[in-house]
């Protein structure tokens, strides 16, 4: 699950050069593949709750970013949509990870 979606206040922004996009980042919660369901189920309730606490969502603003919490499904949604809108950015630019 998701637990923030970030941006970084003290940056320029790149609207401020008339390019619209939407570049902010996000902190999420990983599991192995094979845990249990109710664990997973567990461990969201559980996230969800921790960072639903208005001290611990304080703390997550002033680190410049937004509490959100998601599901594991609206987390997967989230990371196609990025992959489907990123993906071909990043193949025409040639940027390669090296060793």
């Amino acid at each position: 699950m998701r637990i923030c979606r970030c941006s970084a206040p003290t940056t320029c922004r790149l609207t401020t050069c008339g390019i619209n996009v939407d570049a902010s980042g996000w902190y999420a919660f990983y599991a192995p593949a094979r845990l249990s369901g109710k664990l997973v189920q567990r461990l969201t309730k559980e996230i969800i709750a921790i960072g639903s606490d208005p001290e611990m969502r304080a703390k997550i603003r002033a680190m410049g970013c937004e509490p959100t919490g998601t599901t594991s499904e609206e987390l997967k949604q989230i990371q196609h949509a990025d992959f489907e809108h990123w993906g071909p950015i990043v193949k025409a630019s040639g940027f390669s990870i090296e060793d």
